[in-house]
């Protein structure tokens, strides 16, 4: 890789690392505080429509008890009981009449026997029908509650308020009124603070212990009432029916991921739900986050145009060198780099074009010695040559040459030479076959004397 890839890669990463470091903190701590910020705010919503909510319940529940608590409505419910109908009967149903018109939203009383039969009624039709519903009577029986939903006969949404009427400690009856729910329709469908998919949802629990819808959605209408929501998914719905509870990872009826605060709305079997779908919760952060990406692609282009130009102004001048110092080491030492800065570059220029200089100083000595090495050669190769010759006319000349060496076995009285097979030999004969010797006979002085003592010799003395 080269110096100015490397210088790239260097700079963008110095540059973009940090940048992006910041804009995944920033984003996360956005995401953080909005958050925090989104659940309070649901947390006041939240807080806000179960009081408004409690307070409906309370209304209902004082309702009924100011009907409930008329002690001639019990004084005549025990009259009926006992003796069967007449005047009883029919203070009972002024009553029940004067009850009805004393509250506009009350669409109907009716009151029931201890049996959960219907004694009195200000719908004379339902006089004599027996109770619709064994756990709603039962607890009519038991205790006060204004959290039963139903549809009319015309499909419109109703409340019940049921509770025991006692005189003294005898239980004659249960009275149930039917009401609008208005008042409970408008707080659900007040959407106020909670955007565009916020909304309240108000559940209870079924028979399976799965929540049920018991008033329209804002997505749903009112084909949401009576829908169960399985307990098997993270429903924000299910964690209703305890105390305040933040609910993050979760989905809504249509499975949206969104925020919730669930609660349990007390005096009744109702949760109530207010939630915002996570797209909506978050849009601000997502803008954040493409503005981050954006400042992230702007600095990417900033700092590789800087990256680029800082990074040729450096690798310039060193691939000048390099291209300097290619030329120089195929053997041309004329050329120089060039000096433009005092930077570090510069001096490396400056340094190289001073090696050169040694460099060309060092070739040209080399040159010379060479040259003064190759007249030694020569004048050695004369010399070799001469050597070589007197060596060969030696060589011939020693070729000529024989040596008699080691010792010669000689006879003492006849002086033979026994040679290496053995056998004895003329001495004459013996040296002219181991030397270049020829021999040429002739007598010496003594044996002239001993072999020709006639004749007179001449002596070396005479």
């Amino acid at each position: 890789m080269k110096i100015k890839s490397k210088l790239l890669l260097a700079m963008l990463a110095v540059a973009l690392v940090p940048i992006g470091v910041g804009c995944i903190f920033s984003y996360y701590n956005a995401r953080s505080s909005l958050t925090a910020s989104i659940v309070n705010h649901l947390k006041s919503v939240s807080s806000i429509q179960h009081d408004r909510i409690h307070a409906i319940v309370a209304r209902n529940l004082e309702r009924l008890s100011l009907v409930s608590s008329r002690t001639q409505l019990r004084i005549s419910m025990a009259g009926v009981l006992d003796n069967g109908g007449g005047q009883d009967l029919d203070k009972l149903n002024r009553i029940l009449a004067d009850a009805l018109a004393s509250i506009d939203d009350f669409v109907a009383i009716s009151v029931y026997s201890p049996s959960g039969i219907v004694v009195a009624a200000t719908d004379a039709n339902l006089v004599g029908e027996k109770h619709f519903d064994p756990v709603f009577f039962d607890r009519g029986r038991k205790e006060k509650s204004a959290d039963y939903f139903f549809r009319d006969p015309h499909g419109k949404l109703m409340l019940y308020l049921s509770g025991p009427l006692f005189l003294g400690k005898r239980l004659v009856g249960v009275i149930v009124i039917k009401t609008k729910i208005d008042s409970i329709l408008s707080l659900v469908r007040d959407y106020s603070g909670l955007g565009s998919s916020g909304e309240t949802l108000i559940v209870k629990k079924g028979e399976s212990g799965d929540p049920v819808f018991l008033l329209p959605t804002r997505f749903g209408h009112d084909q949401a009432v009576g829908r169960s929501l399985s307990r098997d998914k993270e429903y924000a719905a299910n964690y209703s029916f305890a105390g305040e509870k933040v609910l993050m990872d979760c989905i809504d009826y249509r499975e949206h991921p969104v925020l919730a605060i669930g609660r349990h709305v007390e005096s009744t079997d109702w949760g109530v739900v207010v939630k915002i779908d996570q797209d909506e919760a978050y849009a601000p952060v997502r803008s954040l986050r493409r503005m981050s990406v954006l400042m992230v692609l702007l600095a990417v282009v900033v700092v590789l145009l800087v990256a680029l130009y800082i990074a040729a102004g450096i690798s310039a001048p060193v691939d000048q060198l390099a291209l300097v110092a290619g030329k120089i080491a195929d053997g041309d030492l004329t050329l120089k780099a060039e000096v433009a800065s005092n930077d570090e570059v510069g001096m490396l220029a400056r340094a190289f074009n001073k090696m050169v200089e040694v460099l060309l100083q060092t070739s040209n000595d080399l040159e010379k010695k060479v040259d003064e090495l190759r007249d030694e050669v020569v004048a050695h190769e004369l010399s070799e040559r001469e050597n070589e010759s007197l060596i060969g006319e030696l060589q011939g000349a020693l070729a000529e040459i024989k040596t008699l060496k080691g010792i010669v076995p000689i006879c003492s009285s006849c002086k033979k030479i026994r040679d290496d097979q053995g056998f004895w030999n003329q001495i004459e004969s013996y040296i002219r076959d181991h030397s270049e010797a020829e021999f040429s006979h002739g007598i010496c002085p003594d044996c002239a004397k001993t072999l020709y003592p006639e004749l007179k010799i001449p002596t070396e003395n005479n």
